[in-house]
């Protein structure tokens, strides 16, 4: 397995393994994020991005947030369908 291929499934578990439950404290929690080591990488990554590919940062910056969204969507989905598929099994049985 490529180093490209490994990465992208250790994303990808990430995005399933890391799904949080609601907060109660919004603020709070917005707060600790804004200031951790993982979103600085990723305004990191927004700065890069848009150097590489000639853009402005915020276009960057939607570019890398639309394609997480849509990346947890899919997942959002095919968990879904999965778990839809398992149901239908057991009352089929």
């Amino acid at each position: 397995m490529s180093g490209t291929d490994q990465s992208t499934k250790l994303f990808n578990t990430a995005i399933i393994a890391t799904k949080i439950p609601k907060v109660s404290n919004y603020s709070s929690r917005l707060n600790t994020l804004v200031q951790s080591k993982a979103f600085h990488a990723i305004l990191n990554s927004i700065q890069k991005h848009a150097q590489e590919a000639g853009i402005s940062e915020e276009q960057a910056a939607e570019e890398i947030v639309q394609t997480f969204r849509e990346i947890d969507g899919i997942w959002n989905d095919y968990i879904f369908q999965e778990g839809l598929d398992k149901l239908r099994g057991h009352l089929n049985n």
